[in-house]
């Protein structure tokens, strides 16, 4: 479904990507996992055709587009729907008229299918009755879930998460990480990364790790936790340290 291969990326002269090769096959959850500034986002970007990368290909559904033209990339990209980081809601747009904006662009519908369609995205992300608040009105994790509601909107194959619990309460971002995995069981494609472990242990059992542009290991979570790997240790510090604690009280 998703494939970088051997994906290299500069930007004025700082690498970004450093010979990447990532395989997610369809319908499956893939977890992009490190600490902030390891280059996961720019997978986002370069699966997405916003960057194109000076070495190496990208291929999805079974097409390649790393030399394709903004023209010929827009059939690929409605596949696709992407949940930022900041959200990226209209403070002037009611919830409604944020999850319409752009559909009402790209798909014919009437304006009757179009609020069945804005009401059904948000009855599955459990936002009922919020149609006419607008973005300052809504909790952070309100907001989240308003933005996956207008990616969902689209009916995309595959669906993009960018520090999706980034800035939440440890609620809002429970809250959160269940409507992706909701998402996940019904089968779209997704693509979430983040620099938060617990959130990557709940929604993966197979994590791609990342530093400094490079994919460290890409592995179950039961491995690498028992991984000797420095860094490895390093970034599952917490896990380490709760195992220890349940074995010294004997939990375990």
């Amino acid at each position: 479904m998703i494939s970088l291969n051997h994906v290299s990326l500069s930007i004025e002269d700082k690498r970004i990507l450093d010979d990447v090769s990532i395989h997610i096959e369809r319908q499956k959850a893939a977890i992009i996992l490190g600490p902030s500034g390891a280059g996961k986002s720019s997978i986002l970007r370069v699966v997405l055709g916003l960057w194109k990368p000076q070495s190496g290909t990208v291929v999805v559904d079974g097409r390649d587009i790393t030399g394709l033209t903004e023209n010929r990339m827009l059939p690929l990209r409605r596949k696709m729907g992407m949940v930022f980081q900041g959200n990226a809601l209209f403070d002037s747009l009611t919830v409604s008229e944020n999850i319409a904006y752009f559909l009402s662009d790209k798909n014919e519908l009437s304006p009757a299918e179009l609020k069945d369609r804005v009401e059904e995205t948000l009855d599955f992300v459990n936002l009922h009755g919020t149609s006419d608040l607008y973005p300052a009105q809504l909790s952070g994790g309100m907001k989240k879930r308003v933005a996956i509601a207008r990616a969902l909107a689209f009916e995309p194959e595959i669906l993009l998460f960018d520090e999706p619990t980034t800035g939440l309460d440890p609620i809002n971002a429970k809250s959160v990480v269940e409507m992706i995995n909701k998402v996940k069981e019904n089968g779209t494609t997704t693509i979430t990364v983040t620099h938060i472990l617990q959130d990557a242990i709940i929604l993966g059992d197979r994590l791609t790790l990342m530093n400094e542009g490079r994919i460290v290991v890409s592995d179950s979570v039961e491995h690498l936790v028992r991984s000797d790997d420095p860094f490895i240790r390093e970034f599952f510090f917490e896990i380490h340290q709760e195992l220890k604690i349940c074995k010294e009280k004997q939990l375990i």
